[in-house]
């Protein structure tokens, strides 16, 4: 056989293998669109990490192919890599804007999942001087604008939303709303949403129920807003344990084992000199009382004039304030308490006036979280033989908001060192705090909380078998409130103490502890806001 033979012979071998059996790597159909388009379906049933790693290949395939770009990124912002998707619509929207006028909204949605509200709203005004008559671009501006702060530009842009679009009036309206709320614009607040209400009607049930709320937010913050303040209090309780000398320092207040009931009453007004959103300044006073039916020895009474400062800003929260706390002990038994009226202001022994210094801040945090720090500087003149002393506290509290739920949880820590003229009265206590407040039915609440106490006095206590006293103590409260109106609130409260000390006395042949004690009690609030 020739050459001439051997060579079209081959050739045609050849074309024939490559027809039947295709090239490693290179599958029938395998080109760049049918791989996207298999990436596109698994992204659309939820399947990432498949649709990533397909979408990926087609654009490595074709990397002018824009909108394999744009479906890659979708892909990294799904598994929660903003920083590639932002990189991708950056690019798309600096060679094609108006093709990937939507990577605009992707990447503003990207910022304000980060809370960077300021560069949402500013990638928004990109896509508006784009596209001047997109209302959806004037709308997600202006709630950017508001998120960020800047109520004018938030304003300017949902007026422009309705007025390119009127199906979109419900939806301005509402925030329009809010943000007049916030802005403490009260009567615009509520004619926004009073025409939410009138144009949801009955076609928008739930729409129109929740402007009802907002209406009533509206009214109950304006009332709040209001220069003058006033809050009252008055209880009813039973006290199984009741303390012998309330007001002396922790280290000499003996425990009778003696029960009794009691009543309290609480008063307190004052007036806001400074009163915006933001910055508050206020003074005012409290009156408090608490008289027993039989055992008036432990009556208190107090008067208290203060002055106070708030600011707050976003997600923080500050306020400092002094208070003059002159308190009043013993009383007397009239005819009044064989009729169950307690209260009879016949506390006259002066014995203590009492400096108290507070500063508190607050900051919310992500996810419902907030932190809460506390301080307090006590300064405690004694009107009779008592030494003066002087106390700092600090204190922190952990509290969240169970996602999805209006549960709540807390934990607080406190630390207080007490310093008195006389040593044995100097002392400390680290105390831990959780609790929880939870719904139970209509307006009614709960809230359980456990404490645990731990004490320790100065080294010269008194008659003492031990070095230093050291006690550890526990509590358990539960309480129910129910809101019966903006200004009325019940509250119903169980609280149970334990203490266990360390400190001894000689009695007869046998060494006593007198501060190992239970104490129970149970009481009715009546709160009262004017």
């Amino acid at each position: 056989m020739n050459a001439k033979h051997v060579r079209p012979a081959a050739v045609l071998f050849v074309l024939f293998a490559l027809a039947v059996f295709p090239a490693p790597g290179l599958p029938a159909g395998d080109d760049a669109m049918d791989i996207f388009v298999d990436g596109v379906d698994a992204l659309e049933k939820g399947n990432t990490g498949e649709a990533h790693i397909l979408i990926q290949k087609a654009a490595q395939l074709d990397p002018a192919n824009l909108d394999f770009r744009y479906h890659l990124a979708l892909v990294y912002q799904k598994m929660g890599r903003d920083d590639l998707a932002l990189e991708i619509y950056e690019n798309l929207t600096a060679k094609n804007p108006k093709g990937y006028h939507k990577a605009f909204f992707d990447s503003a949605a990207i910022y304000s999942r980060r809370s960077q509200h300021e560069k949402a709203a500013a990638t928004l005004e990109r896509a508006i001087v784009l596209d001047p008559k997109d209302a959806r671009a004037h709308l997600e501006a202006g709630v950017a604008w508001k998120s960020a702060g800047n109520l004018r530009g938030a304003e300017e842009r949902l007026q422009r939303a309705k007025a390119l679009n009127p199906e979109l009036a419900i939806t301005v309206d509402q925030i329009l709303g809010i943000l007049y709320l916030e802005e403490e614009n009260f009567d615009e607040s509520e004619k926004r949403f009073e025409q939410v209400r009138t144009m949801a009607g009955s076609n928008y049930p739930e729409v129109a129920k929740a402007a009802e709320k907002s209406l009533e937010a509206v009214a109950r913050t304006r009332w709040n807003r209001k220069p003058w303040f006033a809050y009252g209090q008055l209880a009813q309780g039973y006290d199984d344990n009741v303390v012998n000398k309330p007001l002396d320092p922790p280290g000499n207040a003996l425990y009778p084992n003696k029960e009794d009931t009691f009543q309290t009453l609480s008063v307190s007004t004052g007036y806001r000199l400074l009163n915006q959103k933001d910055k508050r300044i206020g003074l005012g006073y409290t009156l408090y009382h608490i008289a027993y039916e039989d055992l008036v020895q432990g009556n208190v009474m107090s008067h208290s004039p203060f002055v106070f400062g708030e600011y707050h800003r976003g997600r923080l929260h500050a306020r400092a304030g002094y208070d003059f706390i002159y308190y009043y002990t013993g009383g007397a038994s009239r005819d009044i308490h064989d009729h169950g009226w307690y209260l009879d202001f016949s506390s006259t022994t002066d014995k203590l006036a009492l400096h108290q210094v507070s500063a508190n801040l607050g900051v919310e945090e992500p996810y419902g979280l907030r932190t809460d720090l506390q301080t307090l500087y006590l300064y405690k003149d004694y009107r009779d033989n008592t030494p003066e002393a002087k106390a700092f506290q600090a204190g922190v509290t952990q509290s969240c908001t169970v996602p999805k739920t209006s549960v709540a949880v807390r934990g607080t820590y406190n630390f207080l060192v007490e310093n008195s003229e006389a040593d044995n009265s100097d002392y400390h206590f680290h105390q831990t705090q959780l609790g929880v407040n939870f719904p139970i039915w209509w307006k009614l609440r709960g809230d359980l909380s456990y404490a645990y106490l731990w004490m320790l006095y100065g080294d010269n206590t008194p008659a003492a078998a031990h070095k230093s006293r050291r006690d550890k103590g526990q509590n358990f409260t539960a309480a129910v409130t129910a809101g019966l109106n903006d200004m009325v609130q019940l509250m119903g409260t169980y609280s149970h103490s334990y203490n266990d000390s360390n400190w001894l006395v000689p009695s007869g042949n046998q060494m006593l502890d007198l501060y190992n004690f239970q104490r129970n009690i149970y009481t009715l609030f009546v709160n009262v806001a004017f």
